[in-house]
């Protein structure tokens, strides 16, 4: 019998936003302990950044202004059109239209990313700092000058990158060059951060919603997460969307089926799964959990075998849950699932989770039992696992 892990999930009280760990195809045997492996792979599956002739990817070498426009613009799903204009004059003095990146560096300049230096050059073998790496990605997601109430250099663009959180476990250090895992990091923050345009001088949300996910034509769905291999009776350790489509004016249900490797805490949340056929490349965590408060509602008495999604929610000490203003009786549990029917809450279900070493496990009769070190035998049957 395939054992599942006990996993005891906290609510949590904040917002969360960001891309989940998901199993990458990529592979580079010197990353496979560094802090930003994930990152490195997933940049790597999307086309943006390559690894050297010899397998490796060398996270700490640095970036140079030429590689990084190659990156950006391959970010922007623009790397065909950089191709087709490579041999073309480029805009600045040191850059002969025969160089390598003259295609890039030209679409760059034109999506006014780029802007050289006051003496006319690009300088694409210096090395491209983080104050220059976050001022290209901000500028490749339509911010620009004439939005900002004061620019002052490189301090408005920091600020705003801080806001938008794609420093988000980077240290920044303005005038230093960044490293190709640093830059993996920072466009892996980006990626799923709405793009926007300057209107009568403030920044503008894209409607419909662009990104640089949408730009690489990398295929999503949102929808809420009803099956997890944090379930025991999941046993293809795959987790289940379902969403609503519109067919002929009516709601039909749909649901796909991923494999995540982080799985653990969505359980009932909506997410966003970004997607290559069957291959994950990233989760973004929708959902807001938050206290659940009691209101005197009617009691839900009999369960459903339909359901279309599950929802969290705890109990307090009497054994009573409180969801979205219904009220249950259940048993003492570490967590509750809501069962629905359409909208309505239909039934809960009590999920018990204990954590330990499995030392032996036997069935027999009725019973199907494990030994816990530490905490002994526990029925498994009775934790509705067969």
């Amino acid at each position: 019998m395939k054992m599942k892990r006990l996993i005891a999930t906290a609510l949590a009280a904040a917002m969360i936003f960001g891309l989940v760990s998901v199993g990458l195809a990529a592979s580079f045997p010197d990353v496979e302990e560094y802090d930003f492996a994930q990152e490195v792979l997933r940049l790597a599956d999307l086309g943006i950044i390559d690894g050297y002739d010899d397998g490796t990817f060398k996270p700490e070498n640095l970036v140079k202004r030429s590689e990084f426009a190659k990156m950006i613009v391959c970010m922007l799903g623009l790397k065909n059109a950089a191709e087709l204009m490579h041999g073309e004059p480029v805009p600045f003095s040191d850059v002969d239209a025969g160089h390598w990146a003259a295609g890039y560096i030209n679409v760059a300049e034109m999506k006014g990313i780029v802007g050289g230096y006051p003496d006319g050059t690009f300088k694409p073998d210096g090395n491209i700092t983080h104050a220059e790496a976050l001022k290209m990605v901000l500028a490749a997601m339509g911010y620009a000058e004439d939005g900002f109430l004061v620019v002052r250099w490189p301090v408005t663009w920091i600020i705003q990158a801080t806001e938008l959180e794609l420093d988000k476990g980077l240290e920044v250090l303005a005038n230093l060059p960044i490293s190709r895992g640093e830059v993996a990091k920072l466009f892996d923050n980006s990626l799923i951060k709405k793009h926007v345009y300057v209107k009568e001088g403030e920044f503008v949300a894209r409607d419909p919603e662009v990104t640089f996910m949408s730009k690489l034509k990398v295929a999503s769905v949102e929808g809420k997460v009803v099956d997890s291999p944090e379930l025991w009776d999941n046993t293809s350790d795959k987790v289940k969307i379902v969403w609503t489509e519109k067919v002929d004016g009516k709601d039909e249900y749909k649901e796909k089926s991923f494999s995540i490797e982080d799985y653990e805490g969505l359980l009932g949340h909506n997410v966003k799964v970004w997607h290559k056929g069957n291959a994950v490349l990233g989760v973004e965590d929708l959902s807001t959990e938050k206290a659940l408060t009691a209101n005197e509602y009617a009691k839900i008495k009999k369960p459903s075998e339909k359901f279309v999604n599950f929802t969290k929610a705890e109990t307090d000490e009497d054994g009573v849950v409180y969801y979205q203003d219904k009220v249950f009786d259940v048993e003492a549990a570490d967590e509750i699932v809501v069962v629905y029917h359409g909208t309505t809450p239909i039934a809960v279900k009590a999920i018990k989770y204990r954590t330990g070493t499995v030392l032996e496990t036997y069935k027999y009769g009725t019973r199907l039992d494990i030994y816990l070190e530490n905490i002994g035998r526990l029925d498994l049957y009775k934790y509705g696992v067969e």
